[in-house]
Order: structure tokens, then sequence, then C-alpha cells
């Protein structure tokens, strides 16, 4: 919201608890679960990462008391720290002990605690954004990839600037240098995925390019116009899903990236973001302005859920008025 910032929980995609993070607004940019811990995401140079075991308690840069991370034996009360670059980030991603952020810059780590900057923007490229990042393991390429938009300075004319679409790759996470493709777009790449034969970039004006290597691309016919913002990967039906803005939700079937089918979601809000929920079978997609939806696994038919639950207050303290005293 305009005056805070929290996260919503569900155990079933039907009813969610609200649930205040923080005081002011830090727009958080993505959630990543993996090895029994959450890691967020934020467009906030002061707090950029945040770490947590239960969804509930959350810890950032600084030192904070309930994570449990620290072994009595070692220290005889809990305290636990972050440290890490203060810029803007938009995704993370993780593979084989490697945690990787991409935003302004891009930063790694091993433990989730200590971040260590691993490329920073230079060179010919200014105001340049990574805006997605994952880890892809093709037959052309294994690891991990980094997209955004660029601005590039033409020396030929001088003061000239032009945007153009970026990829960077890196086998480590630590190092990381920019692909030289085989096509150009001065439109922005939004997000990234990969199957194990195929990686998929999607971007702004509905764009979706695929490629098996990471440096051979190929511009694949979209059925919308709008900007994509999401594309994800579901290794369970091995299908691809794209959604976007004006309520755009694309699919494909085949685990190629080739062919995209729009389905009907029932909304006009821009969605940012989807998830295949194992547990439940089902797909579930979020958007602006409390927008959920779910879609069983043909992902054909979207019901909408909205029901949030503000909790209760566990005690309230009133006193009597002040009127006298000094």
């Amino acid at each position: 919201t305009s005056e805070y910032s929290s996260i919503n929980m569900s155990a079933d995609t039907d009813n969610w608890t609200i649930t205040k993070i923080t005081r002011n607004p830090i727009n958080i940019t993505s959630l990543l679960f993996v090895n029994g811990n959450y890691l967020m995401t934020a467009n906030n140079g002061a707090t950029p990462l945040l770490i947590s075991e239960d969804g509930y308690q959350w810890i950032t840069n600084g030192s904070f008391t309930p994570f449990s991370s620290t072994p009595w034996d070692v220290v005889s009360y809990d305290i636990s720290s972050m440290s890490m670059p203060a810029f803007s980030l938009n995704e993370s991603a993780y593979y084989n002990g490697i945690y990787v952020a991409v935003g302004d810059n891009i930063v790694s780590s091993t433990d989730l605690y200590a971040w260590v900057e691993r490329f920073t923007f230079g060179g010919t490229l200014t105001t340049s954004e990574f805006k997605g990042v994952c880890y892809a393991n093709t037959a052309g390429f294994s690891g991990f990839m980094a997209v955004g938009l660029g601005q590039i300075i033409t020396y030929n004319n001088v003061g000239n600037v032009t945007n153009v679409g970026i990829v960077y790759t890196s086998p480590d996470g630590i190092t990381w240098q920019q692909v030289s493709m085989n096509i150009t777009t001065d439109l922005s790449f939004n997000s990234i995925a990969a199957s194990e034969q195929t990686i998929v970039v999607v971007g702004d004006d509905g764009l979706i390019w695929t490629s098996f290597n990471g440096s051979i691309w190929f511009n694949q016919p979209s059925p919308v116009t709008s900007n994509l913002n999401n594309v994800s990967w579901n290794s369970v039906n091995n299908t691809f899903m794209a959604v976007g803005d004006d309520g755009v939700i694309l699919y494909n079937s085949t685990g190629t990236g080739i062919t995209w089918t729009r389905q009907t979601s029932g909304t006009t809000e821009d969605l940012q973001s989807s998830v295949w929920n194992s547990s439940r079978g089902e797909y579930v997609v979020v958007g602006y302005n409390n927008t959920i939806l779910t879609s069983t696994i043909a992902a054909t038919s979207w019901s909408a859920h909205a029901k949030f639950i503000n909790p209760i207050a566990v005690y309230d303290v009133q006193g009597d008025d002040f009127s006298a005293g000094y």
C-alpha cells in the first residue's frame, strides 16, 4: 500500500491473511521459497533483501533477535544480521547453494546473510537495470541468466541514447558477461524462465523470445501487445505460463515456448506473477489491486479469490481521557 508493505498468506488459496512487515512502503518485487526460507527482494536501497523462516518474522540489514540462527552454545542469546550493498533489487534465483539477486546490479550469497556485489553496470551501458533472473539447465547452456533493459550510447551520434534488451549469463553466479545475441530489440526484457529444453524471455509489447543456448534467439509470435511481466515454467506439467498487463494470461502447453494461447482471466488488472501450487494442483496468479486468480492444470478457467482477513489484535489498551494532572 501507500502507507506500509505487507504480505498475504493462505493455506488454501481461498482465504488470505494480511501481515504487515514494514511501517513504510518498500516496494516488494519478488518472493522466493527455497531450503525452508523465504527470500524477498525490494526496490528500496535501505532494505533490498529480507529473509524469513516462517513468513511472519523478517530480518534485513542490521541485527535482530528472533531468527534463531546462532547456536546457543556459541552465543547465549539469539541474534541474526544481514549485510548487503544498498541498491534496488527486482528478483532472485537459487541453484546448488548459490543465491543470486538482480536489479540495479547483481549480488550473490551462499547463506542468505552475507551478500557480495558481483556485477556493476559500466562502459557504454548507462541507466541499466536487470528485471529477471533464473537458473537454466538445457542441452546448450547451464548457469544463471539475467535479463533487463539497458541504454547504450551510440558514439557515432554524440548524445544519442538507445534502449536495448540485455541478457547476461554466469556459470556460477559470480562471474557475469553480456551475451552478444543474433537479434536485438529496444524493448525491455522483464522475466526469464527455462525448461529442460528451452529458455523463454518475455517483455514489453507482448515480446516472447526463445533460445536453447542463451546466444541464438528466436522471436516467437505473440497473441498480445500488452507488456508481459512474468514467465514461469511448471516442471510437473512441462508448461510455460506468462502473465502481464490488462489481465493477460498466456499458456504454452508443450514446454517449447513457441505456440502460446491466451486464456480468459476475467480481469483487466495488471498481473505480475504466477506459480504452480503443487499441494493443491493449481496455478496461482497475482496482480495489482488485490487480484488473486487460480486455475486447474489446464489453465482454461480462472477463479478470483480476494477475501482478505486482517489479524485480530491480541489485546487493546485504553485509558481514561486525560482531564487533570501535570
